[in-house]
């Protein structure tokens, strides 16, 4: 059989060996010791996060159901919604980790952990250099996250935006929230960004991301806002773009080293597992070649319309977000986002921001579009 080697163990590469051991001999390396440590993402994820692992696993995954929503503003203003339903749940991701591994075991793939790939090369075959020695493949897969080696080794350089986040778990719950995930804004909160609690068993997790700052001292800002002892510390990259390619020859890239993620909140597990899925059936199909064609059919716009979000996110100012909030808080707003807070999703944000922006009727569409483009058009040094 050709073989394949995947760098990287997280949840898109053992996804990915998962698929393509059906007719590859599959090795996974993985530079950690653990599968899921050390923990780097919030773990809240929507229904079709779940649907990737077998049904009977999927109980013991879910810290909580998210069934409320809050924003606060940088002055302090709320703006809550009840879902009516569950929109989300935050679960434990090193089982989800683990789990995803196991299956991939159990279709024959080989792991290599603790195994830290120094080099990659192409020659008549593929080479990967670790501390195990060189290993030769057939296709290489790069899953290695958002500084990828396999990316930066063979894949033209990309306009790649990297958000440094930190955050913990802690060991008390916010008060009065329940199962509500909670989102605050502000650049003296989370710069460009924003910062989140998320409720779990026994405690909550808690965390922000910052553009082109040092996260940390924003953390602890925000830890004087909450009561609780870190139990374990979260921190990590988020890599927000869109790659010309996703693979080269007989190379491909899936995950975070591929940009997979949401351009709006960062979330990467729903949009790198499915380019594992659509980077495997490329291959077992023998054309790696049309794999990004199928990922901008599936999420292509969805992507590039977060990307022209995020665009204006990152130039908008305290006082802007207070505009919004005040647009939000209208009562027939309100009443009109009742209406559909049933259609909005998770996984598409972009879509979902259209119909919130559609809900606030047209005057308040036409105040969003002159501020949009009042942002878009200022002076980077104003």
């Amino acid at each position: 059989m050709r073989e394949v080697i995947i760098v990287g163990g997280g949840p898109t590469g053992c996804l990915t060996a998962s698929e393509l051991a059906k007719s590859f001999d599959v090795l996974v390396l993985e530079e950690h010791s653990e599968f899921g440590s050390p923990l780097q993402c919030m773990g809240l994820v929507s229904n079709r996060v779940l649907g990737f692992v077998p049904s009977r696993k999927r109980g013991d995954l879910i810290e909580a159901a998210i069934t409320r929503g809050k924003v606060t503003s940088p002055s302090g203003r709320e703006f809550s919604v009840d879902f009516k339903e569950v929109k989300a749940y935050v679960i434990d991701r090193m089982k989800f980790d683990r789990i995803l591994a196991e299956e991939a075991m159990d279709r024959g793939v080989q792991f290599e952990l603790g195994s830290r790939v120094k080099a990659v090369r192409s020659s008549d075959k593929l080479e990967v250099g670790s501390k195990n020695g060189l290993r030769k493949a057939d296709l290489l897969i790069g899953a290695d996250g958002p500084h990828s080696l396999v990316r930066r080794t063979f894949f033209p350089a990309s306009d790649i935006e990297f958000i440094r986040c930190y955050g913990a778990e802690i060991d008390s719950t916010i008060e009065s929230e329940g199962e509500c995930a909670h989102v605050f804004l502000g650049g003296d909160v989370a710069p460009s960004f924003f910062a989140w609690t998320l409720p779990i068993k026994g405690g909550a997790r808690i965390g922000l991301g910052a553009s082109g700052k040092k996260p940390y001292p924003y953390f602890k800002r925000l830890m004087k806002r909450l009561n609780g002892r870190i139990t374990r510390p979260i921190a990590g990259e988020i890599p927000i773009g869109l790659l010309p390619y996703f693979s080269m020859g007989n190379i491909g890239l899936v995950g975070d080293a591929c940009c997979q993620v949401k351009p709006i909140s960062g979330g990467g597990l729903f949009t790198g597992l499915l380019g594992a899925k659509l980077c495997s059936q490329s291959v077992l199909e023998g054309d790696l070649e049309s794999y990004r064609s199928r990922w901008m059919e599936a999420v292509g716009k969805e992507i590039s319309g977060s990307l022209r979000l995020r665009g204006v996110y990152k130039k908008i100012r305290d006082k802007e977000i207070e505009e919004l909030f005040s647009l939000l808080g209208r009562e027939s707003v309100k009443e009109n986002l009742e209406d559909l807070i049933s259609e909005l999703d998770l996984d598409y944000q972009f879509i979902s921001a259209g119909k919130i922006a559609r809900s606030t009727g047209f005057g308040g569409m036409a105040s969003i579009l002159r501020m949009g483009l009042r942002v878009l058009l200022r002076d980077e040094n104003e």
